[in-house]
């Protein structure tokens, strides 16, 4: 038996190294081409498939079952316990064994190199893909770099064919069965336009009207942004924050538009309203990254101690300072980006969903045809119109006629001056966490990769 087990490791060596001879021969040499980056765990993956490969036949001839002599172990410190810590694009021993899984739904998510560190990206894929490993563990999301994805048919992956493949901000041109079905998220790159789209290609858009105006002839799918909100809040349909109460007894109303876009104004509120009503108004307009600024808010040692707690807590960081800053005001305004009238018509409303979820009521700026779908669809009560931008949406033109006793909507001075309802604010706060709700990263990501054709369950 002794001699038969050494004749039979000789063998398995020699497979090895023919095995490695047929690699070197056959691994491609020239893509990705034209001078891009290939993805760094290409090697890796190659190595890792041709292994599994001859490893299975040393196994049968060596009848041994113990996975242990095999290093295929699952790698337990890749898993992250935390929704929406974002997982890296590299190939490990835990993504070799979902991807040797024969009852998986295989999604490959791309987007070129340089995007792959973007926030778009991040949320449509990485954010995605640890959402699905933790409710929805037979979906396996690929992340590859596009410069990389025409090296993916030499690499032997033992599932098969992908199920889909979602292109993130970019269009794609390997229309073939190896891929799956192909869809096209937009996210915001407007400049993608039906005619460079195949009639066989899938199209992801953030609303309805985007769909209907620029992809009428292609099979479009609308699938929004979920909020933003710090780690422990995005598990849950609920909020895990307590909410603020709104009761009486401040004779000020705070007011606050919290905006990182200095290039364009914060809405104007006339000094008489604010004197005669008693409301106090602030546009901030610091960076995105409030950990650089937000000592200008938090000026005592105390609030200071907390805020540098907070972001060092993996659980709350960056994002539930942003909730601690929302909870100083009694009302929120977010105004409409003036700086793209693509942006006006199609863009996401997460900024408007993240203050939603806070608990503060909002007042939202209503002008482009993305906020008024948005409005329409949930029927959402803080609204304001400014009547004197040029970009004010027909529809809201129409309906206010030329007269002011006509109007539908306040304008800014009428909408502040309302806000001073405890009942109002209370009723915009409760729409407000509805709408956050129906927008939750488990919702939107149950809707996603419904989207792309996984029929199986969900665990959470």
């Amino acid at each position: 038996m002794e001699r038969q087990n050494k004749i039979l490791a000789v063998l398995a060596g020699v497979i090895l190294l023919l095995g490695l001879s047929t690699y070197i021969s056959n691994k491609p040499q020239n893509a990705p081409s034209r001078g891009v980056t290939a993805n760094p765990n290409f090697d890796q993956q190659y190595h890792w498939s041709l292994c599994n490969r001859y490893i299975s036949l040393c196994r049968r001839l060596s009848s041994f079952s113990d996975p242990k002599s095999v290093n295929l172990k699952k790698d337990n410190n890749t898993k992250q316990d935390l929704f929406p810590v974002i997982t890296t694009p590299s190939t490990n021993q835990n993504n070799v064994k979902a991807i040797t899984s024969n009852e998986s739904y295989n999604i490959l998510c791309t987007t070129v190199q340089r995007q792959m560190t973007w926030g778009s990206f991040a949320i449509r894929c990485k954010d995605l893909k640890t959402w699905a490993e933790r409710c929805a563990p037979t979906v396996n999301i690929h992340l590859v770099p596009f410069e990389s994805v025409s090296r993916l048919k030499h690499n032997d992956t033992s599932f098969g064919n992908f199920d889909a493949t979602i292109s993130v901000k970019g269009t794609f041109k390997y229309l073939d069965p190896f891929f799956g079905t192909i869809y096209i998220d937009v996210v915001d790159a407007y400049k993608i336009k039906q005619k460079s789209i195949s009639k066989w290609v899938h199209v992801i858009v953030q609303n309805q009207l985007h769909a209907s105006a620029v992809f009428p002839k292609r099979k479009s799918h609308v699938v929004g942004h979920w909020f933003n909100s710090y780690p422990a809040d995005m598990i849950t349909d609920n909020p895990v924050h307590k909410i603020p109460k709104i009761l009486p007894g401040d004779t000020s109303l705070r007011m606050a538009t919290v905006w990182y876009s200095p290039n364009f104004p914060c809405p104007s509120l006339s000094k008489e309203v604010q004197e005669q009503n008693h409301i106090l108004y602030d546009c901030i307009s610091g960076g995105y990254r409030i950990e650089t600024w937000y000592k200008h808010f938090f000026t005592t040692p105390q609030d200071r101690e907390l805020a540098r707690i907070f972001l060092k807590d993996p659980q709350l960081g960056p994002g539930y300072l942003y909730f601690q800053l929302f909870w100083k005001f009694d009302v929120l305004v977010v105004p409409e980006k003036q700086n793209s009238r693509d942006k006006l018509r199609y863009n996401s409303m997460q900024r408007v969903l993240s203050q939603f979820r806070s608990g503060v009521p909002t007042l939202l700026e209503m002008g482009g045809g993305a906020t008024v779908e948005f409005i329409n669809l949930y029927n959402y009560t803080c609204v304001f119109v400014n009547y004197r931008r040029k970009n004010v949406h027909k529809s809201i033109v129409q309906e206010s006629n030329s007269s002011i006793h006509r109007r539908k909507y306040w304008t800014f001075d009428e909408a502040a001056v309302a806000m001073r309802s405890i009942d109002l604010r209370r009723q915009c706060q409760q729409e407000g966490l509805r709408i956050a709700k129906d927008n939750t990263p488990s919702r939107i990501a149950q809707k996603f990769i419904r989207t792309v054709g996984y029929q199986g369950d969900f665990r959470c």
